[in-house]
């Protein structure tokens, strides 16, 4: 691998570490919040107003977090079966094909999103009164996260050990 193709695979890995950290943070705070509002409600017959909202949110950038994080590692779920009765010459060709669709739909969801988030930023959440533009740009984030793990998954090949031992990236 060249020299630039490493540095770009190092920056990759440096923002999907990023992302990691971030996932892992967003759903230490989900998991605290959680247990929080079970106790308020069910141990002093009260609740966090709020605490919902904020896990619903927590959620969804748990969620868009780890969207390059599965992409990088192969793990994304599909029908694998097709790629196990190919010779091995044509199983490269077809991780191929469907890395291109999902760049593409990734490339999709983003164009569509920007002009969503345009139009949301004075729309605000009920009880947090969060704008919904930071919602949607989170959106948008992850599959922007979802393209450089796929990038690096076709420049390096997977992050961790491939489970479906069919489909090899290293032909």
């Amino acid at each position: 691998m060249a020299g630039n193709l490493k540095r770009l695979v190092w920056t990759i890995d440096l923002v999907l570490f990023g992302s990691k950290v971030f996932a892992f943070g967003c759903s230490l705070v989900f998991v605290t919040l959680v247990l929080l509002q079970v106790f308020f409600r069910y141990a002093l017959n009260d609740s966090i107003v709020w605490a919902e909202e904020a896990i619903r949110f927590l959620l969804y950038l748990t969620v868009m977090g780890s969207l390059g994080l599965v992409a990088a590692a192969d793990a994304d779920i599909r029908l694998g079966g097709l790629g196990s009765t190919l010779p091995g010459g044509w199983q490269r060709p077809l991780v191929m094909l469907c890395d291109v669709i999902v760049l593409i739909f990734c490339a999709a969801f983003i164009w569509a999103s920007l002009e969503l988030v345009e139009l949301s930023w004075g729309q605000t959440s009920p009880v947090m009164e969060v704008s919904m533009g930071w919602v949607y740009l989170a959106g948008i984030a992850g599959f922007v996260l979802a393209v450089l793990g796929t990038v690096r998954k076709q420049l390096a090949g997977p992050t961790v050990a491939q489970t479906e031992p069919g489909l090899s990236h290293r032909a």
